[in-house]
């Protein structure tokens, strides 16, 4: 196949498969098809349960790359913290908002307190109207409010958490990344346990009906804001005793994501890496077209790899004008 399609010989008439005008016309084809894909990938993200499912995992593989590259040790996922991401991204999709702030007036440490999760300081990323996880990650390392957080040293866990909802009249995910440092667990006293000899059993008394309490409201944070405006934010937690900061060597970083995670979630970059490896392929078979057999050069083939790399050009170059800045971020 390798020699039908790229090596011209006496066996193809040197004139190899992958420049016919047929294979030429499949190619094209594919390659203005895959334009459209990140252009309506949104669009199927927001059916599909298990694309939204992928993203966070390949969002906190993103963010601790970036703090790698920059000598600072990954972030660890909390599953409390996932869950107190989890709930402020629905709720922001039930409610069809997008704000650090809830139109109730409940603050992203709202979120922290009722899903348990105790911290000395913590910070907020938001971001809505995405179609790709590196487009989200490049639009929040671009932002110097969102970069802080991401490579704040006092942080050492992450939550991330995304949810399909409305948002300006339009179906779209919502993405939260919430970063956390832990406050140290209260030691409990060791009591002594005496063990004293099994006493008869006492007659069973009749259960009373109990009727259970409505659950309470979860109590305002008490909280310093270190740095807030309207892109980002992060707070101590002034009810915490803040621990000194212990210095964790940086390592290098592997992500944990599937590959096949990273492509569902990125389909840009999916979509780009193609792009090269077409226009790669197309180059061998210029350069074997012109160079192997090269008394019998075509230019009709000349015309058609010309053809296909302007195409992939082009393609290449409209996706990075087009898909640039289509993220909402706060």
């Amino acid at each position: 196949m390798l020699k039908k399609y790229l090596i011209p010989h006496e066996g193809n008439s040197f004139r190899p498969h992958f420049f016919h005008e047929e294979n030429v016309l499949m190619l094209a084809t594919i390659i203005v098809l895959l334009f459209f894909v990140p252009l309506i990938y949104s669009d199927v993200l927001t059916r599909i349960p298990y694309f939204s499912a992928i993203l966070p995992g390949v969002l906190t593989d993103l963010t601790n790359v970036d703090r790698a590259q920059n000598g600072l040790s990954p972030l660890l996922v909390n599953i409390t913290l996932q869950d107190a991401a989890r709930r402020k991204a629905n709720d922001m999709a039930e409610k069809s908002y997008f704000a650090h702030v809830s139109p109730e007036g409940k603050t992203p440490w709202y979120w922290f307190r009722e899903a348990g999760y105790r911290f000395t300081t913590a910070g907020e990323n938001l971001a809505v109207q995405f179609s790709d996880s590196i487009d989200v990650e490049r639009a929040w390392m671009n932002s110097p409010g969102h970069r802080a957080n991401i490579l704040n040293g006092k942080f050492t866990e992450i939550g991330i958490a995304a949810a399909k909802g409305l948002y300006q009249g339009q179906e779209t995910i919502f993405v939260v990344q919430l970063f956390g440092k832990p406050a140290k667990q209260p030691t409990s006293s060791v009591v002594p346990v005496v063990v004293s000899p099994k006493p008869a059993p006492a007659p069973v008394p009749t259960p009373t009906p109990v009727v259970s309490a409505p659950a309470p409201e979860v109590a305002p944070a008490n909280v310093e804001v270190i740095t807030e405006d309207s892109l980002f934010v992060a707070v101590r937690n002034l009810d915490e005793p803040e621990e000194e900061e212990v210095a964790v060597p940086a390592t290098k970083y592997l992500p944990q994501a599937a590959w096949y995670n990273r492509f569902f979630s990125s389909p840009a970059a999916s979509v780009d890496y193609i792009y090269m490896l077409l226009g790669a392929l197309v180059f061998l078979a210029l350069a074997l077209d012109v160079f192997v057999e090269i008394k019998k050069q075509h230019p009709r083939h000349m015309a058609y790899a010309s053809f296909l790399i302007l195409l992939i050009g082009g393609a290449l170059y409209l996706h990075q004008v087009l898909l640039s800045g289509n993220v909402i971020i706060v």
